[in-house]
C-alpha cells in the first residue's frame, strides 16, 4: 500500500479517531510522454519566469493570489494554516444523511480511512458498524492539498470510506443550458412510457463493477502492441486524421416502434441460443513439426 495522504483526526459527537487517508483510484490510462518530433527526444516540463526568460528553481516558487492586474499577494503553507488551522487536520462529522439524497453531480475522488497505526481500531469498527446498519452516510470537510473539499463518509466493504463530494459553487445551473430547458416542456406519451419502462426492466440487474472497463484504453495498448510487433518503435508518422462524424439528416425517429426494438432483441439472443445445437468437438490433428532452419 502507498504511504498515507493525510494524517489526522475524524470526529462524530465527542468521540475523535486517529485516521489516515490512502488513495483509493488510480489513473488506468496510458502514460503518453511529450517528444521532439523531429528526433523523438522527450520534451520537459520547464518552469520559465514570463519576465526574464529564464527557468526558476523549483524550490524558488511561491504561491500568490492575483488581487488585480500585475498585483499579486503571496501566500505560504504558514498562511495556509494559519487560516483555519483546526480544519488542516481533523475531519468532523455534522451531519448523517441517506447516500440517495446526495446527488451523483457531487461525487468525486475517494480515499480509504485507516486507523492510525498507533491507535485503537475499536471507535473505528464502532463507526463502520454503526454507519453500515443505519444505512446513512456522514458528512464533513477535510483540507487536502491547501484546499478544503466538502466530503462523505461511507462504507465499502469492512472499510470506511472518504469521498470527496463538490460544492454548490462548483456544480453549473442546468436552467443555463437551453436545450435542457427546452427538453423540460417534452412530456412521453402513454405508450412510449410504457415501452421505456419495459426496456428498463429487462436491462435491470445487480450492479457488477468488473463486468465494465475502459475499451478505449485496452484499444489503445493493442494498438501500441501492434506497432511495436511491426518493429515501428521510433518513428514518427502522420497518423490519419479522423473522419469528420457525420450529422444525421433529422433527429426524428419513431420512438415507439425504436423501443419496440429495443425489447425483442433480448428476446432474439435468447431463442438464438436456445436453438442452436452444440456440436462435437472436432478430433485435433496430428501436428507435423517441421525441422528447425539451420542458423546461416
Amino acid at each position: 500500500m502507498s504511504r498515507p495522504t493525510w494524517k489526522g483526526t475524524l470526529g462524530f459527537g465527542l468521540v475523535q479517531l486517529l485516521v489516515e487517508l490512502y488513495p483509493a483510484t488510480q489513473e488506468d490510462d496510458l502514460d503518453f510522454r511529450m517528444l521532439d518530433g523531429r528526433d523523438l527526444a522527450p520534451v520537459g516540463y520547464q518552469r520559465i519566469n514570463k519576465r526574464t526568460k529564464k527557468e526558476v528553481p523549483f524550490g524558488e516558487i511561491v504561491k500568490g493570489v492575483e488581487i488585480k492586474k500585475g498585483k499579486f499577494v503571496v501566500v505560504t503553507p504558514a498562511d495556509m494554516k494559519a487560516a483555519h488551522p483546526k480544519a488542516s487536520r481533523s475531519i468532523d462529522i455534522t451531519d448523517f444523511v441517506d447516500a440517495s439524497q446526495i446527488s451523483a453531480m457531487r461525487w468525486s475522488d475517494s480515499y480509504f480511512i485507516a486507523p492510525a497505526s498507533k491507535s485503537s481500531p475499536k471507535a473505528y469498527a464502532v463507526l463502520r458498524d454503526a454507519l453500515r446498519e443505519s444505512g446513512k452516510v456522514g458528512v464533513a470537510k477535510v483540507v487536502l492539498r491547501s484546499r478544503q473539499h466538502l466530503c462523505a463518509i461511507a462504507v465499502e466493504g469492512d472499510a470506511l470510506v472518504l469521498a470527496l463530494l463538490r460544492f454548490d459553487a462548483e456544480l453549473r445551473d442546468r436552467g443555463d443550458l437551453d436545450a435542457i430547458s427546452k427538453a423540460a416542456q417534452v412530456k412521453a406519451t402513454p405508450k412510449e412510457l410504457e415501452l421505456a419502462e419495459k426496456l428498463i426492466d429487462t436491462l435491470s440487474g445487480d450492479f457488477k463493477p468488473a463486468k465494465y472497463h475502459d475499451e478505449y484504453q485496452d484499444a489503445l495498448r493493442e494498438f501500441v502492441k501492434k506497432k511495436v510487433k511491426r518493429g515501428d518503435v521510433g518513428d514518427v508518422e502522420d497518423e490519419e486524421s479522423e473522419e469528420a462524424v457525420r450529422q444525421p439528416r433529422s433527429n426524428v425517429i419513431d420512438l415507439v416502434a425504436a423501443l419496440k426494438q429495443s425489447l425483442e432483441k433480448p428476446k432474439a439472443k435468447a431463442s438464438s441460443r436456445a436453438a442452436t445445437p452444440r456440436k462435437k468437438p472436432a478430433k485435433p490433428k496430428a501436428s507435423r513439426k517441421k525441422p528447425p532452419r539451420k542458423a546461416a
